[in-house]
């Protein structure tokens, strides 16, 4: 299996979790990365964004 369907395997995987399970999941792994290099990568590897961290109204504005 190469790099891209694993990235799209779980991704596939993580649009079955409820919205409020990926924001917890994602700021989890903000919380726990030693920098903004090693979040991206451990998101990335999760098949999780930065956008999954944030909030509804957050992504629409106020």
């Amino acid at each position: 299996m190469t790099t891209t369907e694993r990235k799209a395997l779980a991704r596939q995987s993580v649009t079955e979790c409820p919205p409020h399970q990926l924001r917890r999941a994602a700021r989890y792994v903000a919380a726990s990365a030693d920098s903004p290099q090693e979040c991206a990568q451990l998101l990335d590897m999760l098949g999780l964004s930065a956008e999954d961290g944030r909030h509804p109204e957050d992504l629409h504005g106020r």
